[in-house]
């Protein structure tokens, strides 16, 4: 499973489980774009949740602790503009290191809070890797415990008070 999760402030974060296939996926990134990621950090990713940067600050995240990154804010999203679509990147790595399963299940979640010309980007991502078939998860009580969508909202649940 691929999963996307999309927050309230419209940043993206990437998540896939299977270890081995996550190692895979975050060396033939490292390679293909030099992303200067040592053995600690593969590690750090493969044993990881979610990740919701670009491939520029993806070492530095990997570093930080899970206290270290709620307090950061250095996870703005992964980028899918125009003119720097790192989500279809992932999509595509993902896709590879999965082997191209076509039991693969690609799932985008996100709430009502979600800003949504941010899904229809993430959709649009979709359509351009001829990926029509999608899993939409709403309504989601609550962020899955340790992912950065969680710390970030439990960061600022602490600085609301």
């Amino acid at each position: 499973m691929i999963l996307l999760t999309v927050d309230k402030d419209g940043r993206v974060f990437f998540s896939m489980d299977g270890q081995p296939k996550r190692k895979q996926l975050i060396e033939d990134l490292n390679t293909n774009f030099k992303l200067g990621l040592n053995d600690a950090d593969i590690r750090n990713f493969m044993i990881g949740s979610s990740v919701g940067t670009d491939f520029k600050n993806l070492k530095q995240v990997l570093n930080l602790t899970a206290d270290q990154r709620k307090n950061s804010n250095v996870e703005k999203g992964i980028p899918m503009d125009s003119t720097n679509n790192e989500l279809a990147i992932w999509i595509e790595y993902a896709r590879a290191a999965q082997g191209n399963n076509n039991k693969l299940k690609y799932c985008i979640k996100a709430d009502n809070e979600t800003p949504y010309p941010v899904i229809k980007r993430v959709l649009d991502t979709f359509k351009e890797k001829k990926i029509q078939k999608l899993n939409l998860v709403t309504n989601l009580e609550a962020k899955p415990a340790g992912s950065a969508a969680a710390l970030y909202e439990e960061q600022n649940q602490d600085n609301a008070h």
